[in-house]
């Protein structure tokens, strides 16, 4: 498949697969109602919101005020 593709009602893949480019929904929010496991590197622009409690493993640098 080439060129922009739009699939409606739901989806599943099984397996690996390999989404490269943008994930987005023009109509509101992306939701992920599951676990996320990510390796690599993460990149986060804009305001996050973490409900919930957050756990942090390993070193940890802010490059930015923290407010509490």
């Amino acid at each position: 498949v080439s060129g922009a593709t739009t699939l409606t009602g739901a989806q599943t893949l099984i397996g690996n697969t390999d989404l490269q480019g943008t994930l987005s929904d023009s109509t509101g929010n992306v939701t992920i109602s599951d676990n996320v496991d990510v390796t690599g590197n993460l990149a986060l622009t804009g305001n996050q919101t973490v409900s919930g409690t957050l756990v942090v493993n390993g070193a940890t640098t802010l490059s930015s005020t923290l407010a509490v």
